[in-house]
């Protein structure tokens, strides 16, 4: 009876704690996918280059991410000393503090930047009492009972994220920018596809390097005579007092230097004046500069392969005038069109982009190229009577009503 008693009190216990443990696992907030994932659902314009100098950082983060990821799954403190080494082998290029800082600067939350010391290395130069720099990724991810790893998925979002920082960056000096231009440019970040076509991308100003922590409790000298002083037992008398005129000379005020400035100041720039042109006439030719190359920031990148096509189509519409004379037949086959066009223009290279500007010139010029399918094969017909710079001319006030509808 007794052993009966002890057997039901054990199996009360279990019961007991696998309750407990299916109410903790309860209380845990589910987070769907498409919260996790939102950052990767963004999309980038492929207009939007970053400068030179955002990508050599980009690839400098990539690269520190991912020996942070490798050293803190192995549960190992990463040191800058570590980081340092192994990042300046991965890209073949120096990697500084400043960098580590202008990392900071952009992504915050990267990473946790401490100064701690009793880590061992395997350095003659650094002691393990020493304080070093150590770097921990900073991580979102739900807290559970195992240990937390950064895996390749969570690697994925931190660079498109910090990607995403490096665009906004871009993005407030291209609107700095705008906003100088004569007549300014207004535009939401969210509407813009590619910059402005005088926007200096590679000439943007660095990113401002974030503040480290320093160990604690260093003394810093300031002057000549902070070094003497610190080191007035290593020297002689004689070189004590050598040095100590040097600093002494250094630490004199220099002698103050009047410069006489001319009052007459250069007159002020007027605004570059065309002869003959009235202003007005000026303004409202930037006007309308001002806004095509607005439209085309904002245009997408669907439009922008359209009105490229419709540009080549005039070149086209010659070669084909000319393949239709020499034939001198009313209808061809589209393959033998395709074919022999493709080596007339260079600016069509295969056959697949030449058939599709084919079809897109008969589609805008109904009554000039006309498409038909006798069987299997198709023909295009063409209308010799009619000019060729009217068509020509027709061509090119499609494209710009294109230019200007399009979105």
């Amino acid at each position: 009876m007794r052993e009966l008693k002890k057997q039901e009190k054990k199996s009360k216990k279990v019961d007991e704690n696998k309750n407990e443990i299916k109410e903790k696992k309860e209380v845990k907030k589910r987070v769907f996918a498409h919260e996790r994932f939102h950052s990767l659902a963004q999309e980038i314009p492929s207009g939007l280059s970053l400068p030179f100098k955002y990508k050599i950082l980009q690839e400098m983060f990539q690269s520190a991410d991912t020996v942070v990821s490798m050293l803190f799954n192995r549960q190992q403190t990463t040191t800058w000393l570590k980081l340092h080494k192994a990042v300046k082998d991965m890209i073949k290029r120096k990697f500084e503090l400043n960098d580590l800082g202008r990392i900071k600067h952009v992504y915050p939350d990267a990473y946790t930047f401490r100064q701690e010391r009793g880590i061992p290395t395997y350095d003659d130069r650094i002691k393990s009492t020493d304080y070093q720099l150590t770097i921990e990724p900073i991580l979102t991810e739900e807290a559970s009972d195992e240990p937390r790893k950064l895996n390749s998925g969570m690697l994925v979002r931190r660079r498109h994220n910090f990607h995403l920082q490096l665009l906004s960056l871009v993005k407030f000096h291209h609107k700095e920018f705008l906003a100088s231009l004569e007549p300014p440019v207004v535009v939401d970040d969210a509407e813009i596809r590619r910059w402005h076509p005088q926007f200096p991308v590679d000439q943007v100003p660095d990113i401002t390097v974030g503040e480290l922590p320093t160990p604690p409790n260093l003394e810093k000298c300031s002057s000549a005579k902070d070094v003497l002083e610190k080191t007035k037992d290593r020297l002689t008398k004689k070189a004590f007092e050598a040095l100590k005129k040097v600093a002494e000379k250094c630490s004199t005020p220099e002698k103050s230097v009047t410069v006489e400035t001319n009052n007459n100041q250069s007159p002020t720039k007027k605004p570059v004046s065309v002869k003959g042109v009235s202003q007005s006439l000026l303004a409202k030719i930037r006007e309308k500069e001002a806004s095509s190359k607005l439209r085309k920031m904002v245009r997408s990148d669907e439009s922008e392969k359209k009105i490229e096509k419709m540009k080549q189509l005039p070149d086209v519409a010659r070669a084909l005038r000319m393949l239709f004379v020499t034939e001198k037949k009313a209808s061809l086959p589209l393959e033998l069109i395709v074919a022999r066009l493709a080596k007339c223009c260079p600016s069509v290279a295969t056959p697949v982009l030449m058939e599709e500007h084919v079809r897109l010139l008969s589609e805008h010029m109904t009554s000039w190229a006309i498409m038909m399918s006798l069987g299997k094969k198709e023909y295009l017909k063409l209308d010799k009577n009619r000019d060729i710079s009217d068509v020509i001319k027709e061509l090119q006030c499609k494209v710009k009503e294109l230019e200007n509808c399009a979105k």
